[in-house]
């Protein structure tokens, strides 16, 4: 006989059952975005991290290696202000054009509307010509004259000051992060004046169509600004463990090979090849955890910016 309560029990089972799926499912979403922004351990700690110091600091101390080509960075700066005026320009030019031409279907806008299109077109290709140009000449000038610099400041510090530092994680340092402080002098300088700029010229150009929209999208800005910051500060910290790490791996490589006789005369092959794999899987793993975050900011963006299109 089957009791009465059986058949009741085990309903109950099965909605706890189901309740439970449904909640391990709503977690699951939650615990893949804390793991896509919970930054990378520590790996091991053959080099050390490098002290964070203010970009007021860096900008004081390198300014110098910059200075003789500041009319040069200038003016690349410039072309690169200009360009989103002219971007601007060719969609108020494409508006006169429906408005104008297309939609009354007259011809006679046409030609002079065209010359238009044909000299905003060569105007922004030499911008951009002159942009990219100058900021590889700057910024190769810039790397060049630092890291000359650099190497001579090594030659000149003390033996024991050397023997603090590894050797592969100087050479990483002379090579990888000098490549970083360029980035941060020239590309990094660029592209936040060029969305200077497009954010001027575009959000005048909103409030002038529409200035509600505009309205919406101030509201939605400090979200945005939160974001970013969030973003941001993650993937500062992913991308230091990940040029910390890959110090580490250089300075294996370069101490393995250096001594590759006592190596092989002591059979140590094997010993050697496992460190070697753990750095390298030590590095491996703070790159995917800084692109996780750099594939993560665009997606989560994208959403709150499909949100704000709905909302507004």
């Amino acid at each position: 006989m089957i009791p009465a309560n059986g058949p009741r029990r085990d309903s109950a089972a099965s909605t706890s059952g189901t309740r439970a799926r449904r909640g391990l499912f709503a977690v699951q979403p939650l615990r893949a975005v804390a793991k896509i922004l919970t930054p990378v351990g520590d790996g091991a700690a053959i080099v050390e991290a490098a002290p964070a110091v203010p970009v007021k600091t860096i900008i004081r101390r390198f300014w110098p290696d910059l200075r003789p080509d500041r009319w040069l960075l200038l003016a690349g700066l410039v072309a690169v202000a200009l360009l989103p005026a002219l971007q601007a320009a060719e969609i108020w030019l494409f508006q006169i054009l429906v408005d104008s031409v297309l939609v009354p279907q007259v011809l006679g806008p046409l030609v002079g509307i065209s010359i238009a299109f044909v000299v905003l077109n060569i105007a922004s290709g030499g911008l951009s010509y002159a942009d990219d140009y100058l900021a590889a000449r700057v910024g190769g000038a810039f790397l060049l004259r630092l890291r000359s610099r650099l190497f001579s400041h090594l030659h000149r510090l003390s033996l024991p000051a050397l023997d603090r530092r590894r050797l592969g994680d100087l050479v990483s340092r002379l090579s990888g992060d000098v490549a970083a402080i360029e980035s941060l002098f020239v590309s990094s300088l660029t592209s936040a004046v060029s969305a200077t700029f497009r954010v001027l010229f575009f959000g005048v150009a909103i409030f002038v169509i529409d200035w509600q929209l505009a309205l919406a999208a101030v509201v939605l800005a400090p979200l945005f600004w939160s974001l970013a910051r969030l973003f941001a500060n993650r993937l500062k910290q992913a991308s230091r463990e990940k040029r910390r790490r890959t110090g580490s791996l250089s300075s294996v490589a370069e101490e393995s090979l250096g001594a590759a006789a006592l190596v092989q005369s002591h059979a140590m092959q094997d010993e050697e090849s496992r460190r070697f794999d753990e750095q390298a899987t030590d590095v491996y793993q703070a790159e995917l955890a800084a692109a996780r975050l750099r594939g993560a900011y665009p997606v989560v963006i994208d959403f709150f910016e499909l949100l704000g299109v709905l909302a507004a």
